[in-house]
Formats: structure tokens, C-alpha cells, sequence
């Protein structure tokens, strides 16, 4: 079989160099910026060689970059699900278990309804008594009270 490389460069990069796909990307990515050796064919045939390769390095740094920050807000790490996640671990080392219940003000439960949004998991969404609203997250149900601070993080709970 074939590798996307292996079209790629043979392509763009082995046509000129006389090199085969797989060893022009071998050539390129263990140059570290130096330029496969190009056959005199003339200064602008070269200049558009580099100026190819060049753009092709650019969309590898950016590629690079999005797939770091992609990978780093796929955490939760910050913010206030990370607070969230403090007094379920509290709770979990002092009962054993995830509570069943939490109650969060406003900014709490969007975020926590982002978050599923942005990591396309299932949204479970209920109805409490009281017509309080509730999302499951990591096992426990996030009980919205919009009476409260838009930041707020209550004492988990079990319904008994």
C-alpha cells in the first residue's frame, strides 16, 4: 500500500530530485532545514522547490500547534470543572464512591454542558422535583440553582 507521504512528496519533491517518496520525506524530515539536494535545473526551478518546501514546513508548525492546543483544552484541567472534580475526589476518598448529587450555579452547569458539546458525549439532561434541571457529569447529577453565584459549587450529596 501506498502512503499519503509517499504520493505527497513524490510528486512535489521527487521529480525534481530524482529521488524516490519515501527516501525524499527520510531526506526531509532528518535535515533539519536543510534542503534535499536539487539537480541544476535552473535558479528558478530550485527557488520554487524551496519556496514549496518552506510552505510545506510552515503547514507542519501549524498543524503542530493546533494539534498541541486541541490535546490540551480536551483537558479538564482548569476553570470550573476542575474545582468540580476536587470535591468529587473529597468525596470519594471519604465515602468510597462518586456522590449522586451536586448543586452548581449557572456558569458551572454551561461549562459542564460545553464541555459534552466540545467532546461529543452524550448529554443526559433531566428534570428534578421542584422543576430544578440536572446533567450528568462523571457519574453524578449537577443540579442547577440559578438563585445562587453563577461560580457556585455546593457540597455534594447523596438523594436519601
Amino acid at each position: 500500500m501506498i502512503s499519503r507521504r509517499d504520493v505527497m512528496t513524490a510528486g512535489v519533491v521527487g521529480t525534481f530530485t530524482g529521488l524516490t517518496g519515501s527516501a525524499a520525506a527520510r531526506e526531509l524530515d532528518s535535515g533539519a532545514g536543510q534542503l534535499p539536494a536539487v539537480p541544476s535545473l535552473g535558479s528558478s526551478v530550485e527557488d520554487n522547490v524551496r519556496d514549496m518546501l518552506y510552505e510545506v514546513r510552515g503547514v507542519q508548525a501549524a498543524v503542530r500547534r493546533i494539534n498541541t492546543s486541541v490535546t490540551e483544552a480536551a483537558r479538564v484541567t482548569g476553570g470550573a470543572l476542575a474545582d468540580l472534580r476536587e470535591r468529587f475526589a473529597l468525596y470519594l476518598r471519604t465515602t468510597g464512591r462518586f456522590p449522586e448529587y451536586i448543586d452548581v450555579g449557572t456558569d458551572v452547569f454551561y461549562e459542564a454542558y460545553d464541555w459534552h458539546v466540545r467532546h461529543q458525549q452524550s448529554l443526559q439532561i433531566s428534570r428534578q422535583a421542584g422543576s430544578r434541571v440536572a446533567i450528568v457529569f462523571m457519574f453524578t447529577q449537577l443540579v442547577l440553582r440559578p438563585e445562587q453565584e453563577r461560580t457556585f459549587i455546593g457540597v455534594p450529596y447523596d438523594g436519601a
